[in-house]
């Protein structure tokens, strides 16, 4: 993974850390899952070449996917 790339999924995962503070969306679901998720290191995994999954940084996994024209971040968010 490049420097670029690395610095772009950082910045994503710094949003997605934040969003719920900033949107004003935390559930008692997602305080659960927050307590839950400090048992996870936070770590970037690359599952195959241009696919890494990034986890331990919020209440879900991020996956991002490095093609030959940008980045596709995957960030699936369900509010209940």
């Amino acid at each position: 993974m490049s420097k670029a790339h690395k610095i772009t999924m950082n910045a994503c995962l710094t949003f997605i850390t934040m969003a719920p503070a900033i949107f004003g969306v935390e559930t008692k679901a997602t305080k659960m899952l927050k307590a839950r998720n400090v048992e996870f290191r936070k770590e970037v995994i690359k599952v195959t070449d241009n696919v890494y999954t990034a986890v331990g940084y919020s209440v879900q996994p991020v996956s991002m996917i490095v093609g030959t024209d940008g980045l596709i971040i995957v960030d699936i968010v369900v509010i209940t």
